[in-house]
């Protein structure tokens, strides 16, 4: 008992920029006996508040003890720390709310959920606090611990509340999407279009709905399931080990994002190769000399697949995975072609933007041209199949990625600027109709 009172009183306040890690251990391997130590750490900074002595550092590893030892009697206590005024929080644990907060909270958590869900909406509490409770009931959801139908309806309230912070909006719309609530899509499109969303974190509505039925190959964690109080001594309150520069490798690691922009390379078919199309035939007696056609001479079809990249799997090739949303659950064959051909459009960059091969800006825009002349094509043979006499009807039934007018509008300004009067009177009947 000598042993962790002494480790007790070596960590209470901050003397040394020594990693306390012999005291952590003393600590650890006295759980029973620490945490009313812990508690009364909590306590006391609860009761100081502003006036907290700088130096006092024994509330700060508390956090970190309580949630390693998985202390549900501590969540009370540190729900109500997190609910004091900004400026004290910020005094009191700094980087602990944005970085810590969620994960501690996560271990401690004592399945008092009214009490977690009240909390979150409070508009007294400060931003990432609620953000950190948004993340701890996103897990619990992961978990099983929370009903798909209770969560949903509980997001869907909260995007109701007013006045909310953009960054609390923005978390909530990740959280939704991550957790695949298709249904919600109307909902976040109505955020973006109040501009309640920060795009800069998030993006535009087109990729959130991406977002939406992506499943990354590495599990969706919102908190992580165990916290160590030896994660601290990375902190810059204490003195850092030299690290020794690694080699540079000149491989680039990419991921699915990365490929995006990645120049396309064709693989040059020679005119003695047998033909891709299956003939059987040689390639300069069969396919070579044909003129392409749809969207092939649009561009080809590698070209198509490099911009489809973080478009939602669809087709009867992709094997369907029993608990997975599919586009195809919820839009028709029809309007997902449409769909297709307008997010192909919108990803045809000027060579100044973002186009690597520096292919010529006006290439590029006969491209998005071509795909937003043959979306058009199809749209208005899909308005006439549904019997649908307007913009806003089609969007409430079959918008996906893109609401009608923003694209039709585009393909209006390229035909403006191209001077083709007849397409552009055509086009414009279906304006904001």
């Amino acid at each position: 008992m000598m042993e962790l009172q002494k480790a007790i009183e070596n960590v209470t306040y901050r003397n040394s920029r020594k990693f306390p890690a012999e005291e952590f251990e003393v600590i650890l391997g006295h759980k029973e006996e620490a945490t009313p130590y812990l508690y009364e750490a909590l306590d006391y900074a609860l009761q100081k508040a502003d006036a907290l002595d700088t130096k006092y550092t024994l509330h700060l590893y508390a956090l970190f003890f309580l949630a390693e030892f998985h202390d549900r009697n501590s969540f009370k206590r540190i729900l109500k720390l997190a609910s004091m005024p900004s400026d004290t929080l910020d005094d009191l644990f700094g980087d602990v709310i944005t970085e810590d907060l969620a994960d501690i909270m996560y271990s401690t958590y004592d399945g008092n959920l009214e009490l977690l869900k009240e909390a979150s909406k409070n508009p007294q509490n400060e931003e990432y606090v609620c953000m950190a409770m948004l993340n701890v009931m996103a897990q619990l959801y992961l978990d099983g611990t929370l009903d798909r139908e209770e969560w949903k309806n509980y997001l869907h309230q909260f995007l109701l509340v007013k006045n909310l912070e953009t960054e609390l909006y923005t978390t909530a719309v990740e959280i939704i999407c991550k957790c695949h609530f298709v249904e919600m899509l109307p909902e976040i499109y109505s955020l973006f279009q109040n501009d309640f969303i920060n795009r800069w974190f998030l993006g535009d509505y087109d990729e959130c709905v991406d977002l939406m039925f992506e499943y990354p190959e590495k599990e969706i964690q919102f908190c992580r399931r165990q916290v160590s109080v030896f994660s601290l001594k990375s902190w810059a309150m204490f003195e850092q080990e030299e690290k020794k520069e690694p080699k540079k490798s000149n491989a680039k690691k990419e991921g699915k994002h990365s490929q995006l922009n990645k120049p396309v390379q064709s693989h040059k078919i020679g005119r003695n190769d047998p033909c891709p199309c299956g003939s059987g035939k040689k390639y300069k007696h069969c396919c070579l000399n044909k003129p392409k056609e749809g969207l092939d001479a649009i561009e080809s079809r590698e070209e198509r697949n490099q911009k489809l990249l973080n478009y939602p799997e669809v087709g009867a090739e992709v094997e369907k995975e029993e608990g997975k949303v599919y586009l195809e659950n919820y839009f028709d064959t029809e309007s997902i072609e449409i769909d297709q051909l307008v997010y192909l459009a919108f990803r045809c960059f000027p060579a100044s933007v973002r186009n690597p091969k520096k292919i010529s800006q006006d290439a590029e825009m006969k491209k998005k041209k071509a795909y937003l002349l043959e979306a058009f094509t199809k749209y208005t043979e899909k308005l006439q199949k549904e019997g649908i006499h307007t913009q806003e009807e089609y969007d409430k039934k079959f918008m996906i990625h893109y609401q009608s007018s923003q694209w039709i509008g585009n393909l209006l300004g390229i035909l403006e600027e191209d001077g083709d009067k007849e397409k552009y009177r055509e086009v414009l009947k279906y304006y904001n109709s």
